[in-house]
């Protein structure tokens, strides 16, 4: 028997129809009238939802009101003198099921090809009155014969006319629409499944075939009310090709189909729900519309805790309406063809399973009454290679062992030995572990799973609940070797030198298991990953290593997007983390199959470009060993022979003097080639006091802004302002102080869009940012923040700081809610503070920023412990205004998403 689900608002059992008004009502005379008793009707329906009152009868209240008004509306326009038209309600309306902001779908039709003037004219009038009442309308018109040959074109248009009901005209048209649509043999039942079929396809695809976006639309999402309607419509097509006389054409069992009643009382729940929350037609349940949904469902109001349950419940819910209308559909098509896909061929595998087509079936119904065999399924199924799914004999046997279960799978030594075979097969990942999760089997397999199955992730960096982003990661490890992309060529190549394929698919198994239970999720993750490891019998080795993995799967996207990664003393930090390249190359691996796990956008030709000179950085770093050093201080002297041959032989000297102002880091932080460009343009400037502006385009990462100029304490604030007003964002900024008090800046930015800045645009920045230098910018002349994340987030700011023994500078770490015109609120609390910021480097991760700069005091020093209280209270002052944000002083989290 199958766990009910339900959402815990109550509904009262007695007459809650009070202050509903009467079906009988005075027809308004105005379509302003009309607007306002439709207003009215709907609060009053409103106000019985509130009672507690039941869903499918408000839904038919509100179809049986509207068609009261549509049929005194027909009488009024006199088209109820003709008896050859018909108005009759279709797809949702048709069903009777009208929520809140449900189309109101309407066929009017008729008897006769042709009308005449009049009645077209009283036609008019009438649609033209339901348009003005504003009502969510699809309607036409048509006679029988038209209608015929629309649906003959249109499955939509057939597919509408499977669930009708008159509302009012003539009966005798009605039933010939009927008859016609029965005789006509263009849609038989083997061609309509066989497009309801792909329709369902194509609009699972379009929602990336899962049922756990946390921005679900439930609707139209796998597992949605649309997978009930279309076994409705294959259904009711079915019955309605072989007439009223016909037997019942079911194809579940009891059970079964009580459990799909169940699934769509909870959908018809959140839907209703959702409709009166929002203002207009829309099936989204958003982030911002979770919270006053739950609350109408009873869950609570205390944080996100009830959405969290009520989102749980909801992806079980979606996940059984997938399974079982996937169920369905093969079960009409064995009904139709008289045999299921794939049953003309077949091989025997065992004396348990067999491979039908591409599915794989139980010899016995039976086959899983010992609950090793559940691993055993998956085992072959990632073996063999070929098979993509399951028979629906052995769904529905592994469905009823499922749920049978009396303890976790993992508790068998032989299940958690097949579990581990599992995670070494190549196939495993590609096709048995998310079959295992989308069968909730991970979920039977292990408890941990079960607690991350559904979790919902609080920001707008991920699209997944953290299962399903964890499936995507391991799907990514699979997938990204064999891609052709030249953005993953460094990711073929190193998985390719990876000694410990096992750790790499544990690890991203078990990367995100920490979630939802308090603290640090990569910490609490690492102690499951120990558990995990010595339960399953792996090596100490192995066991360390993975470990140690899940500990730190954030840090090097943290230390590529945030940390200054041309300084030595950075690379050589996360040289000294990962210590070898085995560690290096699982740690890649692991980082580009998370970030592609998250959402469709996150991978970037700016983030491969990023990661990649980061890890060959790295390797480059644990290669050198201890000479690094001395490699370093020849690095700058060779950039700085080779940057000077690149100026014409007269400017050398000259070239050579301007150098010699710069600090030694600059020349290690750029390559020849951009020195020789700086210094070309820095001589050909001489003798000018107004500030150089230049534009370089840097391919895979943005457009690089240089300016050069006489320092002063605002110019990056001012820069930053600028570049908010003008809609683009700043990725890093490198800047360097010469002796004689001038700044060399050279900033990344990038659209909004990700892309290069177009060079048309240059002469209009360039303008705007030799103009700002001069003024000192305030806090009223910043953007306003966006509605959205200002009250839908709450992003608590942490102020960091970093790397105690990094010479002469001070590393700070800012991470708060990201709003317009962050970067240039930091640069003026800083420059308030009396720092100089010497390099910045800018990461957004949906909602959240997490920004990294190096500073000294203005004499170039590390700050003191006095300047370092005094900055902190500058920052919390400027970022404690931003909408939704609170400081908090310390260590800070600097393992967050990638």
């Amino acid at each position: 028997m199958y766990e009910t689900i339900s959402v815990p608002r109550k509904v009262e059992e007695q007459d809650l129809t009070e202050g509903l008004g009467p079906f009988g009502a005075p027809l308004p005379a105005t379509a302003a009238e009309g607007r306002e008793r439709l207003e009215l009707e709907g609060q009053a329906l409103a106000g019985a939802y509130a009672r507690g009152c039941e869903i499918g009868f408000l839904l038919r209240r509100r179809a049986l009101w509207m068609d009261s008004l549509l049929a005194g509306l027909f009488s009024r326009f006199g088209l109820d003198q003709y008896d050859y038209l018909s108005l009759i309600a279709v797809g949702g309306y048709g069903r009777a099921e009208l929520f809140p902001h449900s189309d109101i779908d309407l066929l009017l039709t008729s008897g006769l090809d042709h009308l005449s003037p009049e009645c077209q004219a009283s036609i008019s009038g009438f649609m033209s009155f339901l348009w003005d009442l504003h009502l969510d309308l699809g309607s036409s018109v048509r006679s029988i014969r038209q209608t015929m040959l629309q649906c003959r074109d249109d499955v939509a248009t057939r597919t509408n006319l499977v669930e009708t009901r008159l509302i009012t005209g003539s009966p005798q048209v009605y039933k010939e629409l009927l008859e016609a649509l029965r005789a006509d043999q263009h849609w038989g039942e083997r061609r309509f499944l066989s497009e309801k079929v792909a329709e369902q396809e194509e609009r699972h695809h379009h929602f990336e075939d899962t049922t756990f976006r946390l921005e679900p639309d439930v609707k139209n999402n796998p597992g949605g009310l649309r997978d009930l309607q279309a076994l409705r419509w294959l259904e009711g097509f079915r019955a309605q090709m072989r007439g009223p006389a016909a037997p019942p054409l079911g194809v579940f069992t009891p059970q079964e189909a009580g459990e799909l009643r169940e699934c769509q009382r909870f959908l018809f729940e959140v839907r209703y729900a959702l409709h009166s929350v929002i203002s207009r037609p829309d099936d989204r349940l958003t982030l911002d519309r979770q919270k006053g949904v739950a609350q109408l469902l009873g869950y609570g109001t205390d944080g996100n805790r009830p959405v969290e349950r009520m989102m749980r419940s909801f992806f079980r819910i979606l996940g059984r309406v997938h399974e079982l209308s996937g169920m369905g559909l093969k079960l009409h098509a064995q009904a139709i063809t008289g045999h299921l896909v794939g049953d003309d061929s077949q091989s025997f595998i065992s004396v348990d399973f067999v491979q039908r087509g591409n599915l794989i079936d139980v010899m016995a119904m039976d086959a899983f009454s010992n609950p090793i065999k559940i691993m055993e399924l998956f085992l072959v199924i990632a073996q063999r290679g070929n098979i993509t799914g399951l028979h629906i004999n052995c769904l529905r046997a592994l469905r009823e062992a499922r749920r049978n279960l009396k303890s976790y799978l993992c508790v068998i030594p032989d299940c958690r030995r097949i579990f581990k075979t599992l995670l070494l097969t190549p196939g495993a990942l590609a096709t048995a572990l998310p079959l295992m999760h989308q069968c909730r089997i991970l979920s039977a397999y292990m408890p941990e799973w079960e607690h991350i199955e559904g979790l919902m992730q609080f920001d707008m960096f991920h699209c997944y609940t953290v299962d399903e982003h964890t499936i995507r990661v391991m799907l990514n490890i699979n997938a990204l070797q064999s891609s052709e992309g030249s953005g993953l060529s460094l990711f073929r190549s190193v998985s390719s030198q990876v000694a410990e394929p096992l750790a790499l698919s544990t690890a991203a198994l078990l990367h995100d298991l920490g979630k939802g239970g308090g603290g640090h999720h990569a910490e609490e993750g690492a102690k499951l990953a120990l558990d995990f490891c010595r339960t399953h019998n792996y090596t100490e080795h192995q066991i360390r290593l993975i470990s140690w993995l899940v500990r730190n799967h954030l840090q090097m996207s943290a230390f590529a997007q945030r940390r200054d990664t041309s300084s030595p003393e950075v690379i050589g930090e996360f040289a000294d983390l990962v210590e070898d390249e085995e560690h290096l190359n699982l740690l890649y691996c692991l980082t580009v199959a998370d970030i592609n796990g998250t959402n469709e956008r996150e991978w970037t030709t700016w983030k491969d470009s990023l990661l990649r000179q980061f890890y060959l950085a790295t390797r480059q770093a644990l290669r050198q060993g201890p000479e690094k050093a001395r490699d370093l201080v020849l690095h700058a002297e060779e950039n700085r022979g080779l940057a000077l041959r690149q100026l014409p032989e007269a400017a050398r000297a000259e070239g050579a003097r301007v150098l010699e102002i710069f600090p030694a880091t600059y020349l290690v932080h750029f390559t020849p080639q951009d020195i020789a460009w700086h210094l070309g343009a820095i001589l050909a400037a001489q003798g000018r006091d107004e500030p150089l502006v230049l534009f370089a385009q840097r391919p895979g990462i943005g457009t690089e802004v240089m300016i050069w100029m006489h320092w002063r304490p605002y110019f990056l604030a001012n820069a930053a302002l600028v570049m908010a007003s003008k809609r683009l964002d700043v990725n890093s900024a490198r800047i360097h102080h010469t002796r004689d008090r001038h700044t060399l800046c050279s900033i990344i930015i990038h659209t909004r869009r990700g892309e290069p800045l177009d060079p048309e645009r240059f002469s209009a920045l360039r303008k705007s940012l030799m103009g700002c230098f001069g003024q000192i910018p305030t806090l009223s002349m910043l953007p306003a923040a966006t509605g959205r994340r200002a009250s839908l987030f709450r992003i608590p700011t942490s102020i960091s700081y970093l790397g105690e023994n990094r010479g002469r500078f001070t590393d700070l770490e800012i991470s708060t809610l990201d709003s317009p015109g962050l970067l240039a609120r930091i640069c003026i609390a800083l420059a308030n503070g009396g720092c100089l910021i010497r390099s910045a480097r800018i990461t957004t991760t949906g909602e959240r920023a997490d920004d990294y700069f190096t500073v000294t005091d203005t004499d170039g020093r590390r700050l003191g412990q006095q300047q370092r209280a005094k900055v902190i209270s500058e920052l919390q002052a400027v970022l404690e205004s931003a909408p939704g944000n609170g400081a908090d002083q310390g260590d800070g989290d600097q393992g967050q998403e990638p």
